[in-house]
Order: structure tokens, then sequence, then C-alpha cells
């Protein structure tokens, strides 16, 4: 009973940060609506970057940190928590909230084709075809038809934007996992994010004074905390605890969580609408992935003889 129990944590708690995560498109929507995509980056995890700092200073976690691993964080730092978090916001300005939490999945696929570019992992044909399928999907998400005609060239650019931003998550996530395979996950994600932080900070720091901070709406200051406590400092630490137990790609499979979350919190928050467009799309995005993850058939010996 134990082991079952030992099993079924690991899984319960990516099912949760995954809900989490699914939300967090909709609330980054709406703290856009008052701050710009590169600004709403900074501010959240400037503020996660504190929280982070008050869990990891007064302990013992930063130990596992030496000068060697720095330059590794700046690298974590700018493709996990600037390069990849502004490249989706971009995208979620430009498209919906829904949209993202169904392109997200395209992680699971995208970490198998960087895997067999990267660490020389076995690449099959049927892989080749869920690439090509999911970034179909992703044009007939946007609502480009079948006949080329596209009805909102912004939203085509917006989702490209956010599936763009996969490529940079998951080499963050490849780094990442073998970062903390020997030092404290929260010190590795804590520095990471701050780094991320500080190498936004020129470009879009002008946009957060005080006198625009306080301007700011009580709902909109709720969304940044959402996703800067729940969705980064919760979310992330466990994230990453995960990856330093379990292999990258069974991690990655727990994202299917967040098209329904997403799906769901859009509708009845921003009042999205689920069309034709919507279903083809998602429906080709999640075949790629299966088709992704699915194991190759093993050869009976009976074929040999």
């Amino acid at each position: 009973m134990a082991v079952r129990h030992e099993k079924l944590l690991p899984l319960a708690l990516l099912i949760m940060i995954n809900i989490f995560w699914g939300s967090s498109y909709t609330f980054t929507k709406i703290a856009l609506q008052e701050l710009s995509p590169g600004a709403l980056v900074l501010l959240r995890y400037g503020v996660a970057s504190i929280f982070f700092l008050g869990m990891i200073l007064p302990s013992k976690e930063g130990d596992s940190i030496s000068l060697r691993t720095i330059p590794r964080l700046i690298v974590l730092g700018f493709f996990g928590f600037a390069a990849s978090p502004l490249l989706n916001n971009i995208g979620v300005h430009y498209s919906r909230a829904m949209d993202a939490s169904i392109i997200i999945v395209l992680e699971v696929v995208f970490t198998t084709a960087l895997g067999a570019l990267w660490l020389k992992e076995p690449w099959h044909t049927r892989k080749t075809f869920a690439l090509l399928l999911g970034i179909a999907g992703v044009f007939l998400l946007s609502g480009f038809s079948w006949e080329g005609r596209l009805s909102d060239s912004s939203h085509l650019i917006g989702n490209l934007l956010i599936m763009l931003s996969l490529v940079f998550e998951v080499v963050y996530t490849i780094l990442g996992k073998k970062t903390v395979e020997d030092r404290s996950p929260l010190a590795v994600t804590g520095y990471s994010v701050l780094i991320g932080a500080i190498l936004l900070a020129p470009f879009f720091g002008s946009q957060l004074a005080p006198s625009s901070l306080v301007t700011l709406s009580f709902k909109t200051w709720m969304a940044v905390l959402y996703l800067s406590l729940i969705c980064t400092v919760v979310c992330y630490s466990i994230w990453f605890l995960m990856l330093s137990r379990m292999e990258a790609g069974n991690v990655a499979i727990s994202l299917y969580v967040q098209p329904l979350t997403g799906t769901l919190l859009a509708v009845l928050a921003l009042g999205e609408k689920i069309i034709f467009s919507t279903l083809i799309g998602a429906g080709a995005i999640l075949l790629s992935v299966m088709i992704a993850v699915a194991k190759e058939p093993v050869k009976s010996s009976l074929s040999e003889l």
C-alpha cells in the first residue's frame, strides 16, 4: 500500500500544478488588460523572486549552488523565465487563453524532437508525422482553413509565438533536469527566476514605476499575485522536484490536464467561444502528442524465423 501511495503522490502533485498552469493563461489575459507582455513577466517574476529568496537565504538550500553553477543558472533564467514567458505573453495578447492552454501540450512533441537532436535519442517517422501534425493543428486552431484562407492573421501570429515559446521552455526543462540532479530544486528555481527578472529589467523596468503600479486595479494585482505565488513559486518548485525523480517525458505527459482546465476557465471567465476550428485544431494537436509518446511496437521473434 505504501508503494502505491508513493506512486500516486507524484502523479497527484503533477496534476495539481498543471491545473494551476492551465488556469494561468486566463489570469495572464486579465493582467494584460493593464500591463504590457514584458512588464507582466518582469512584475510576475520580480515578485516571485522575493518569495524565493525569502525561503532560500534563511535555509541551507543555497549551499548547493557554487560559482560554477552560475553560468547554467543564467542560461536557465534566460530560456525559462525571460525569453519563453515573454514570447508566451505576447502570443496570449494576440491570441486567446484557450488556445495557449491547448498549444502547451506540444511541449511533449518538442521535447521528443529536441531530445533526438540534442541528446541523440531515437527518432522515428511517426514522430516526424506527429511534429507536422501538431504544427498543422496550431494553424487550424488559429482559424486557418483547409482552402488556405485565414480569418485573423494576428490570431495566427499569437499562436505561433506561443508555440515558439515552447522551444525555449523545452531547453529550460532539459537543462533544469540535469542541474537539479545534485542541487536543491528550490535554489535552482529561485535563482533562475531572479536572473530572468534581472535580464528583463533593463527593457521593461521603466514601465513599472511606482506611479504606474499604484494605478493598477485590484483585479490585475490579484492576477499578478496568483501568477507569481501559485503558478511560479509553488508550481515550479514542485515541477523541478518531480523532474529530479522522474523522466522528463513522463512528467511532460501530465500537461494533458492544462487544455481541460484552461479551456473551461477561459470559457467561464473570459467568455471565449469553442468553435469548429477550435475542436479540429485541438484534436490534431492532442493526436500529435499521442502519436509522439506512443511506444514502438515490439517485434516478435517469430517474424525473424
